[in-house]
């Protein structure tokens, strides 16, 4: 059987079904963290951040586990979101790059990938955070260090 609605043609309903599929393909550069800068070695991800991932407030908590390896938990304030990253670093002879990729989970089956980007001055991130390949599209990252 053949599902019908009044007004609604299986040519538009096909139609409505390509488009929906080609719109969620994922792009390149969805896939991509932005360009990084090696501004030396004294970037420090590490240390308790204040701010907000896709709106929600809360704290973020980045260890180093090796050299270039960081473990980084996000709590948001009431508790509702807890993500947690594997931040890893891009060496060069400079120093390190100011943009570190993440893969993350929430102990809930959710899992994906982002990036985090570090001012100069260690004092702001920034960044972004997608489902399975992507980079993006489920949230921005906005923290300033807790000193």
């Amino acid at each position: 059987m053949v599902w019908e609605s009044p007004g609604v043609s299986s040519r538009t309903l096909a139609a409505a079904t390509v488009l929906a599929a080609l719109s969620c393909r994922v792009d390149e550069a969805s896939t991509k963290a932005p360009e990084a800068d090696f501004f030396g070695p004294s970037l420090r991800f590490e240390g308790e951040w204040f701010g907000e991932v896709d709106g929600r407030p809360g704290v973020l908590r980045i260890e180093r586990l090796g050299r270039t390896r960081l473990r980084g938990v996000y709590e948001s304030d009431d508790r509702s979101r807890v993500l947690v990253l594997l931040i890893e670093l891009a060496p060069s002879t400079d120093g390190f790059a100011n943009v570190a990729p993440f893969t993350w989970q929430d102990g809930r089956g959710g899992r994906g990938r982002g990036w985090l980007r570090i001012n100069r001055e260690n004092t702001a991130l920034d960044g972004a955070y997608g489902f399975d390949r992507r980079v993006d599209g489920a949230g921005a990252w906005l923290f300033v260090r807790v000193e």
